[in-house]
């Protein structure tokens, strides 16, 4: 920026020019010292450069063209004249150049004079007018600038004129005069105030041009209704006729900028105001943004409190402003010279600053200071010195200038960051090491250097919890006397600010124990005569660990970044320590189950393969006993799974009990238990350990308030008799507890080689079984039953058979069992229902007459959960009438869950099918739930029916039921009858049917579909 520059003083042109080169060097100053001279330089640049920002005028002829000034800066007072007139020169010659006077007048008058003038700006001399005067020639030149391109720019007017002929005139002639005038126009009131009812940016207004007659509301209105009520800054100016000046004088007072007269000649003149009060307008907008930025800038450099000083070298008189004597703490009273400031400079800083400063004196130079001063000669403070010199009176006499900043906040910040620094560099260190290490010993130590390193503290403390839980012991620490690492520092009760910290999970900060009254410090606190300190927690996944504490001897006031450095080393160390439980956890897990806290399959295979070495190089023997717990589901589904592991627990515990020291028991999953014993004489002598099992286990268990009664069945392998490597005599022993378990509960069994064989024939039918439904493979066998009335067939019941490829028909009783303990009897029951199903309904088509037929719905079908569904979709996609289908389920699975079987046979019930009792009498019926149930019909063991006619208590038995059950009004169906003594027998007491081989084999389809069609009939007399 290139700057005309009117100052007679040559000092203080100095001033400037020194000050604008420090805080501005873009800033080019060229200095006139007199009026005549400041005009001339004007009228050449006129010559040169024109009226416009861009033209540009006849360069002289030897083509020395000087830089084009940017703005002229000038002194109100001058000897030869006054800034004014230099002011007037480039207004009137319409100089593209903002002007700015220097003052060293604060009068309003004064200023508001200058600006009407055309003044740009003011600057009055006041002692801080050097710091802002950069900014405010730059604000004058930016202003200068924007609004000398609206001068160019088009203005846009808006008139309202009821007149169309009136209207008509004014944009022509307009646009003839003036042509960057935009008119747009209106013709009623209430048109203008709807026109601004929203702003819109793209459609403002610049002046507002109002026609005194107006349609409906006034112009007056439409004046009061814009300036006073909604407040627009818009010129408005009020277009009169002849005579009509009170109504001009109205409006002017109630905000109207101008008013023109229509007489001859008033649109010529029309431009011309139009122009002056947007001027106006622009200008008031102007003196009150730059009223606002003077306003800001002197409550900043207040707010900034910056301090103005001057220190004459020759007399060493000082003086201050009063931000001075702030700064430094000085009574305003204090006469400041050379000594006393010298008195306030901090002890460590003074000698450095009188060097700088002697060396400005010397070199006429600036510089820019910052040092300590002991702010009223008690605390230190950080300053910074912006100096400049000045020449005197004389040659010998030198002024230094200068602003003082107080940045201790600053300075305190930088600290706090260098310190935050070295802080982040610690943790990142740690956080490796910590990562690397694996000895958690090693690391105790390094924590409390790097606590007291970071926060520059001699005493630094680990309190680790201890085991119980009950004490925290001293395990690390830096700054103690010897013999405290390692004691028990407290108890986990006791009043101190560990337990504070750890019942608060927050950090605890103590400022000074001696005033302290939420707790007492701990013995070696008092013994090292601390003074304050702050406790945080050390915690990870597994809960508190311990605390780390960081103390001083002085009084200190700990920072939020202090407590969270000392928290983040915490934390660090709290991960060390859960990585190093998880790995010690992670390895127990591998060997041991986590519930029981017995071994588990992978050690217990280890120490069994070490102790079949032993065994080898010993000659001796080794017993394995494999246990499985009966009926243990049973406790998990009715009692939940919670009930069941603490179950497991109590039989861990009894298990152990059972065995030799030197002996192993471990969990192999679930509900299985193995047993290692070790150096047998006899292979016999595992029997007592099987014994001493299975009579630990006949004691109840006590669960929940309720005894619990629970068996094991047990297998049992001899090393080196039933195997040579560890997984082989486990698995032996494990096929000789299937074998125990077929034989009943609380049964123990030796390993025999042909079990291996059935295990594997077993699991050879169960893979052929999985493909066999697939394969369509299951076929349905029919046998008749019979009234023992009129000897015709009532019904039939289904009965499965497997048709193997290669091994011909499948006897039930090979795979029904197999089916049931892996599950497919599920989806094969859902097959046998749909094919009975479907079968009655062909029955139908063929026009035989349709009987019942049953089938048997296995314990595992009756625990379906969507067996309800499973029926009405099979119901509903045959058609067949629900009451020729009939279920039948046996007295033991019924009498499991009465109040469970009951609900389900309900639900059964109510799709209208048949529902009868199988085997009846073979279980433990309860009357009470016999008759709850919604049976149709009973039928009688074949166990009964066997020996009727023989064996009197049989007979007698079989007679009550049938009364049991024509009281209970359900039909009797004897199962199992083969001769016709039983027959008789039966038809004697009034059973209902019968089902067996007298009358009938179970028939395959093709038979039974004959046995209908020739209605065959039993004989019955």
């Amino acid at each position: 920026m290139k700057i005309l520059y009117l100052e007679d003083n040559a000092q203080d042109a100095d001033l400037v020019r020194i000050e604008l080169r420090k805080r501005a060097p873009d800033i080019q100053l060229e200095v006139v010292s007199t009026l005549t001279e400041a005009l001339a330089r004007l009228e050449r640049f006129r010559e040169i450069y024109g009226t416009s920002l861009e033209a540009v005028g006849v360069a002289p002829a030897n083509g020395d063209v000087p830089a084009r000034y940017d703005l002229v800066l000038t002194d109100l007072n001058l000897p030869d004249g006054n800034g004014k007139t230099l002011l007037a020169q480039v207004r009137d010659q319409h100089l593209p150049l903002p002007v700015v006077v220097l003052t060293g007048s604060g009068s309003e008058e004064t200023l508001v004079a200058l600006l009407r003038a055309g003044a740009d700006d003011y600057v009055i001399k006041r002692s801080d007018f050097l710091e802002t005067l950069a900014l405010v020639l730059r604000a004058a030149l930016d202003r200068f600038q924007t609004e000398t391109f609206r001068r160019a720019a088009t203005l846009r007017v808006l008139y309202v004129e009821p007149n169309a002929y009136d209207i008509d005139l004014t944009k022509r002639e307009l646009a003839s005069i003036a042509p960057h005038l935009h008119i747009e126009s209106l013709q009623t009131a209430e048109q203008v105030l709807h026109r601004f009812a929203v702003p819109e940016p793209k459609l403002a207004i610049d002046v507002l041009l109002l026609d005194y007659r107006l349609p409906g509301a006034s112009a007056i209105d439409v004046i009061k209704e814009l300036c006073q009520v909604r407040g627009f800054d818009l010129p408005i100016i009020l277009v009169t006729g002849q005579g009509d000046e009170e109504i001009a004088r109205q409006s002017l007072k109630l905000g109207a900028a101008d008013y023109v007269v229509k007489n001859s000649g008033y649109l010529q003149r029309l431009p011309t105001v139009i122009e002056n009060v947007w001027l106006r307008a622009e200008s008031n907008r102007r003196e009150r943004v730059l009223l606002e930025e003077r306003t800001r800038l002197a409550l900043a450099t207040g707010a900034a409190a910056i301090g103005i000083w001057e220190w004459n070298t020759a007399t060493g008189e000082i003086v201050w402003d009063d931000h001075m004597y702030e700064i430094y703490g000085v009574p305003r009273e204090c006469e400041m010279t050379y000594e006393v400031w010298k008195s306030y400079v901090h002890p460590d800083d003074l000698a450095e600053q009188e060097v700088k400063l002697r060396r400005i004196v010397a070199e006429k130079g600036q510089e820019h200071l910052d040092f300590r001063i002991l702010r009223a000669h008690e605390t230190v403070r950080y300053l910074h010195v912006a100096q400049t010199v000045t020449w005197g009176t004389s040659d010998k006499e030198l002024r230094v200038i200068g602003t003082n900043i107080d940045i201790t906040e600053r300075k305190q910040a930088e600290l706090a960051i260098r310190q935050h620094a070295r802080q982040q560099s610690l943790i990142a260190a740690f956080g490796q090491q910590a990562l690397a290490s694996t000895d958690l010993d090693e690391l105790w130590n390094q924590v409390a250097a790097i606590a007291s390193q970071g926060l520059n503290l001699d005493f630094c403390k680990i309190l680790l919890i201890t085991l119980d839980g009950r004490s925290f012991i001293l395990k690390a620490g830096s700054g103690w006397q010897e013999g405290w690492i390692g004691r028990q520092i407290c108890t986990i009760d006791e009043n101190t600010q560990n337990r504070f910290a750890l019942l608060s999970r927050e950090p605890v900060i103590v400022e000074d124990f001696r005033t302290e009254t939420r707790f007492t410090p701990s013995e070696i606190l008092r013994t090292h005569d601390i003074r304050s300190g702050v406790v945080v927690l050390i915690s990870g996944t597994d809960g508190p660990s311990g605390v780390l504490g960081a103390y001083s001897r002085d009084t200190l006031r700990f920072t939020p970044a202090s407590i969270s450095f000392l928290q983040s080393v915490a934390n660090v160390l709290a991960t060390a320590i859960n990585r190093k439980n998880a790995e010690e956890r992670l390895t127990y897990l591998a060997q041991f189950d986590p519930l029981t806290g017995l071994p588990n399959r992978s050690l217990f295979l280890d120490r069994l393969g070490q102790a079949m070495e032993q065994a080898q190089r010993n000659h001796g023997r080794i017993g394995v006993v494999f246990a499985d717990l009966d009926r243990f589901k049973i406790v998990n589904d009715t009692m939940g799974h919670s009930t069941g592991d603490r179950l497991l627990v109590q039989v861990a515990q009894r298990l152990q009990q059972c065995v030799r020291s030197g002996d192993t028991v471990a969990r192999l999953g679930g509900d299985e238990f193995a047993f290692i014993l070790s150096s047998l004489a006899h292979a016999e002598d595992a029997t007592l350990v099987a014994e001493k099992v299975i009579a630990a286990l006949s004691q109840p268990f006590e669960l929940e308030g309720q005894e619990i009664y629970i068996s094991a069945s047990l297998g049992i392998s001899i090393y080196p008799g039933d195997g040579t490597d560890a997984d082989g005599l486990l698995r032996n022993a494990d096929t000789a507890m299937f074998q125990a378990k077929e034989q009943g509960p609380a049964i123990y069994q030796f390993y025999l080689p042909q079990m291996n064989e059935r295990a594997v024939a077993r699991l050879k039918l169960e893979t052929q079984l999985r493909g066999a439904l697939a394969r369509r493979e299951f076929v349905l066998h029919y046998q008749p039953k019979v009234s023992l009335v009129s000897g015709k067939i009532t019904g039939f019941e289904a009965l499965l058979r497997w048709w193997h490829p290669a091994l011909g028909l499948v006897p039930p009783f090979q795979f029904i069992s197999v089916l049931e303990d892996t599950g497919l009897i599920v989806s094969v029951g859902e097959w046998v229902v749909l094919t009975v199903c479907e079968q009655i309904g062909r029955w139908q088509d063929q026009g035989l007459v349709p009987h019942p037929v049953s089938v048997n719905l296995s314990a595992r079908q009756f625990q379906q959960q969507d067996l309800d569904a499973v029926i009405e979709k099979t119901l509903r996609i045959t058609g067949i009438d629900p009451r020729l289908l009939e279920f039948e389920l046996t007295e033991s699975v019924l009498m499991k869950e009465a109040e469970t079987a009951a609900n389900a046979l309900q639900n059964l019930k109510a799709f209208g099918v048949q529902i009868s009792m199988d085997d009846f009498g073979t279980g433990y019926s309860s009357l009470a739930y016999l008759k709850r149930f919604p049976l149709d019909v009973l039928k009688i063991d074949r166990t009964f029916i066997r020996d009727v006619t023989t064996n009197p208590d049989d007979a007698t038995i079989a007679v009550a039921m049938i009364k049991l059950a024509h009281s209970l009004g359900l039909r009797v169906v004897a199962e199992g009858v083969e001769t016709r003594e039983q027959l008789n027998f039966l038809i004697h007491h009034g059973c209902d049917e019968m089902q067996g081989y007298y009358f009938s084999r179970p028939l395959p389809l093709e038979n039974a579909s004959q046995v209908l069609m020739e209605d065959r009939r039993l004989l019955i007399n």
